[in-house]
Order: structure tokens, then sequence, then C-alpha cells
């Protein structure tokens, strides 16, 4: 019996799309652990500060959401030179935040801090218990970032320079 000219052109299709539903397979199974890892709530206010701009982000585990006692607290210390151009905007925020500019005499900012930092953000996550967090500050313009881990109901410091 003679095979039409389109039935093994169909056959091709065929494990053409065979092809792509394993591929898509593979792509859902080695995925499936980044899609099922740790629950994280973040709080993400935006700093500016003259014409830069960075996020500050503080993370924790989706379970402990539940234990807040209140909104996170950001302080953003600057020198006092920078403090008329300096803003949080906590708009974006999608848990209760609050954020304060705390300027400090630029002598004092650069003797703790040294000549090279631009800003210092310190957060506080209020619990009723006690668990992990994360800190960072990051700013895609400049391409920098700087976090450090913390524990709720304690300040964490994180010391940003926007680059050079």
């Amino acid at each position: 019996m003679r095979q039409h000219r389109f039935a093994s052109g169909f056959h091709g299709v065929g494990r053409f799309v065979s092809a792509v539903v394993l591929a898509l397979g593979f792509v859902a199974i080695w995925s499936a652990p980044a899609a099922a890892g740790l629950d994280w709530c973040e709080d993400d206010p935006v700093i500016h500060v003259g014409g830069h701009v960075a996020n500050a982000v503080t993370g924790f585990r989706a379970s402990d959401l539940k234990t807040l006692t209140g909104p996170i607290t950001y302080v953003v210390v600057v020198p006092q030179s920078r403090a008329a151009v300096t803003r949080v905007d906590t708009r974006l925020a999608t848990l209760p935040t609050v954020a304060y500019v705390e300027p400090v005499a630029d002598a004092f900012f650069r003797a703790t801090w040294g000549p090279t930092v631009d800003l210092v953000v310190i957060s506080n996550v209020p619990a009723a218990r006690s668990f992990s967090t994360l800190t960072s500050v990051n700013s895609a313009q400049a391409g920098t970032v700087e976090w450090k881990r913390g524990i709720s109901n304690r300040w964490v410091e994180v010391a940003f320079t926007f680059g050079r």
C-alpha cells in the first residue's frame, strides 16, 4: 500500500508535539522545587536620595506573618547635608510599614560608617515570637546590594553605598 505524501508529514508533527510535551514535562519537574520552596513575605519601601534610588527589603517566612504585632519600621540615616534630598516612599510596601528619615551631623555619619557610605537603613520587624529575617538594600540603577541577616524584635543595620 502506498503512503500518502501528507501522512509522513503528520507523523513528523506528532514526533515534534511529543518532544515539546516531554520538554515541558521536564521543565515542570525541574521547576517544582522552586515553586514549592519557602513561602516568603517581604516589604519593599523605595528610598530616594538626590538622583539615586534604592529599595530596602525585609523578608521572612510567610508562616511568621501571623505573629507580627505592628508595622515593619525603617529608619533611613543620612548625613545632614543629604537630608533635604532624601525621602522614603512606602506606598509600594505590601505589609504595614512606617519609615523615617533621620539626618545626623555629617562628621558623625562619616566617623561612624565611613566616607564611602551614602545611607544606613535600620529596620525592625515586631513580632510575638522570634524568627529569622533578611534585610537588604539594593539599587538596580547603581548595580549594588548590601544585606544582613537578622531576628525579629531586634534592629538590623545595613550600610549602603550607591557606588561610584
